[in-house]
């Protein structure tokens, strides 16, 4: 199996970490609601570079 079959595959190492967009990040969100629609008690919040970042309500306010 080549490295772009094995990143485009559902199954990853722990610990890496990949770049999401498009079509992947479309996926990624659908089944994150269907498998927790709350997404973990996290709130989504923009930093200075005008990304979003799911956070930990603790630290919404640091951004």
């Amino acid at each position: 199996m080549d490295r772009q079959t094995q990143r485009d595959s559902p199954q990853f190492e722990q610990g890496e970490a990949i770049r999401a967009q498009g079509s992947m990040l479309r996926e990624l969100h659908t089944m994150l609601k269907e498998k927790d629609p709350g997404f973990g008690g996290l709130v989504r919040v923009q930093n200075k570079r005008r990304e979003f970042l799911w956070v930990h309500p603790q630290f919404a306010k640091e951004y």
